[in-house]
């Protein structure tokens, strides 16, 4: 019996999976992180990809010419 014990705690005490949910939960954090900042700045993205886009369609545009 003792020794189912400390076999039992032995098994509580392991970090093993703790390591595992550290990064799950700083992985969760970041992605979190990222989609916020993503609906933050969505008006201002497309603002600078309309303004890249006219860019590179005024540059081919003088191309042709």
């Amino acid at each position: 019996m003792l020794k189912a014990y400390v076999a039992f705690t032995n098994r509580l005490s392991s970090r093993r999976g703790q390591n595992t949910v550290e990064y799950l939960l700083m992985l969760a954090a970041v992605v979190g992180l990222v989609i916020a900042l993503s609906t933050i700045m969505k008006s201002g993205l497309n603002e600078v990809w309309t303004k890249v886009k006219d860019s590179i369609v005024s540059a081919i545009g003088t191309l042709g010419k």
